[in-house]
């Protein structure tokens, strides 16, 4: 009763940003931990791609971030889990474009990929590679970023890069991440098609 008025709103407000942060945790951490089956469609990866890009496009009209894309145009339709995979390009987008600080280059590139075993089999991939020429990662923490829990942003709950790995690792797929300091990060994810 004896605190003043201003100082009790102080207190207040900094009291509910910290509930909003232990909210936004505990849904995150829930959200990882229930991806467990997959509610496989037929999709064109092309199509989910562009779709995510598209999200991001009032953010990006407002930055000097170019976005340089080449898609493989007679890939054939993948069966994964729509919503996922959105949010795998989400993050891995979203991630891109607060290491580049408004300014830089984003490279989006599909491909497939056909690994031959034995003497006439041969397993065929979708490989993403997205490119930016961001901050970049430290060669120490770059083993770090895909486990729950790490992340080094001020505000970050470090679910983004671990959610990635996690629902790619579900359909079958992996992550490969790539950077250097002050120069690029590279994250590419290898898709079966079935």
């Amino acid at each position: 009763n004896e605190t003043p008025e201003e100082e009790r709103q102080e207190l207040f407000d900094q009291l509910t940003e910290r509930v909003e942060t232990i909210n936004r945790m505990i849904s995150e951490f829930i959200y990882y931990t229930r991806i467990t089956r997959l509610n496989r469609t037929p999709e064109d990866i092309n199509t989910v791609l562009r779709n995510s890009l598209h999200g991001f496009k009032s953010l990006i009209d407002s930055t000097n971030v170019e976005i340089v894309t080449s898609f493989y145009p007679q890939l054939s339709v993948i069966n994964l889990d729509l919503y996922l995979m959105n949010q795998v390009f989400h993050n891995i987008i979203k991630n891109a474009l607060e290491a580049m600080n408004n300014n830089g280059k984003l490279t989006i590139i599909v491909q497939k990929l056909q690994i031959k075993h034995g003497p006439k089999p041969s397993l065929e991939f979708v490989e993403i590679s997205f490119e930016d020429t961001g901050s970049g990662i430290p060669k120490e923490d770059i083993k770090k970023v895909l486990n729950p829990f790490y992340s080094k942003k001020n505000d970050g709950m470090g679910l983004g890069l671990s959610i990635v790995k996690h629902v790619v690792r579900a359909h079958g797929g992996a992550v490969r991440l790539k950077s250097q300091p002050d120069l690029f990060t590279n994250v590419t994810i290898y898709l079966p098609i079935r």
